[in-house]
């Protein structure tokens, strides 16, 4: 396997990513991915892998070419999840507790690396085959996994499964039995992994040789991550990574599955993702769109060959903003502060309610919504009436509400009859059908 043929097949699998499961898209897009030229990662104890990651990069070796297709989408996955999760991060403190908890005596029999590995592997294993996802052709050390309770390896975390495996060997060991290790450890040397499955979270690599006895180089970088994450901390690339992937998969609007909400579950509450942010990537995502291939303009590098880039008319957006007593003024700033910036892309107008319209806009500056009028009672059907009035097919309507309208019947059943992009952003629930629907949460 050449670097070329490992780059186009991690390219191949990034597209088929974005398509179908586009926060993994995204997050492979963020990783640097290095070809390593040799068959497979040698950890020791029989134990080999052709993928590992050490939670900023991804490493590839030549055997990973051999395996199928979807088994390559597979083990990508699963470092993606390791990344994730940031098992590298975590196993060194791991192994760092355990050896300090068991002591010396049990650190001799037992590989502690191998068995915090184990146990980042078998959650792994369990959240992507409850969403669906196996491999093909082996490289699952299943029996490895029969080391953790099945019970407990749904429920527990990597922490509480090894520090309550390690607590059974602390006892054993206290009894003075310290023939235990063939016991408590099935399988594990020697034991010959195919996939990523035992890739090395925790072990400390020695110093990486360079250039190949024959000259060649030992490590080519096939993909380079975005210059934004290269100044942080391993922890804030993932962290930043991992939220750049959410608003990004959000705003692609492809539907994910059960990884993909626990992935969300973990940082929203984790690093809350502000609902700003969302608004903002959105809006600006409506001027992308108005971009057509036009035979009729020149393609700069490839004139004749290509069509050029033609712009056509942005759509005009309208900003309706709820401005009764339910909207506090925290997001209410937050709100205009991502209207006024579509508003330097296209035409932008300002309509702020609550029993009726009270003020219309056309937004150039921030003074033009500084000022916040209203505080009264809530009825949509007068903004609904003014938008049909003005609004083309082409044009985005964005509306700051908690949609308890007096009206909600009669607005749900108009909102339907607006031929153009409806955006909500709710503090509270949904009325009504929308093409987008950002919710603004605590």
């Amino acid at each position: 396997m050449s670097a070329e043929e490992a780059k186009k097949n991690v390219s191949d699998i990034s597209i088929a990513l974005m398509r179908k499961r586009p926060l993994f898209g995204f997050l492979l897009k963020g990783m640097n991915i290095i070809f390593v030229n040799e068959d497979r990662e040698d950890f020791g104890n029989g134990v080999t892998a052709h993928i590992k990651t050490d939670g900023d990069r991804i490493y590839i070796y030549r055997d990973f070419l051999k395996v199928d297709g979807k088994d390559q989408a597979y083990d990508i996955l699963h470092e993606l999840m390791h990344v994730v999760l940031k098992h590298n991060i975590r196993g060194v403190e791991l192994i760092r507790k355990v050896s300090e908890k068991i002591g010396a005596t049990a650190a001799m029999v037992v590989n502690v690396p191998m068995v915090v590995n184990i146990a980042m592997d078998a959650k792994v294993y369990r959240y992507m085959s409850n969403d669906g996802f196996y491999r093909k052709a082996g490289g699952i050390p299943y029996s490895l996994f029969s080391i953790f309770p099945s019970d407990e390896l749904e429920k527990s975390s990597v922490e509480e499964l090894v520090l309550k495996y390690f607590d059974k060997i602390d006892k054993m060991v206290n009894m003075a039995k310290y023939d235990f290790a063939g016991d408590m450890l099935p399988n594990l040397e020697p034991t010959h992994v195919e996939g990523g499955e035992a890739d090395g979270e925790g072990e400390v690599d020695g110093e990486e040789k360079q250039e190949k006895g024959d000259g060649t180089p030992k490590e080519v970088v096939i993909q380079e991550a975005e210059k934004i994450y290269a100044d942080k901390t391993l922890e804030e690339k993932i962290d930043k990574m991992v939220a750049d992937a959410i608003v990004k998969a959000r705003i692609a609007g492809v539907g994910g599955g059960k990884l993909e909400n626990m992935i969300e579950g973990i940082y929203l509450s984790r690093r809350k993702i502000e609902w700003n942010r969302i608004l903002g990537e959105e809006l600006r995502s409506l001027a992308l769109r108005y971009k057509i291939n036009d035979w009729r303009k020149i393609n700069r590098k490839l004139p004749f060959m290509i069509a050029g880039k033609s712009d056509v008319t942005l759509p005009k957006v309208y900003a309706c903003i709820d401005v009764s007593g339910s909207i506090d003024d925290e997001d209410y700033k937050k709100f205009c502060a991502e209207v006024l910036k579509i508003s330097k892309i296209t035409s932008t107008t300002a309509i702020f309610w609550d029993d009726g319209i009270n003020k219309i806009v056309k937004v150039r500056r921030a003074s033009d919504l500084s000022k916040r009028v209203g505080y009264g009672g809530t009825v949509f059907m007068p903004v609904i009436r003014r938008l049909s009035r003005e609004v083309k097919a082409g044009d985005a309507v964005v509306v700051l509400t908690d949609c308890w309208w007096y009206d909600d019947r009669d607005a749900s059943e108009s909102l339907d009859k607006l031929k153009c992009r409806k955006i909500l952003v709710t503090v509270s629930k949904v009325v009504g059908k929308w093409d987008r629907v950002i919710e603004v949460k605590d």
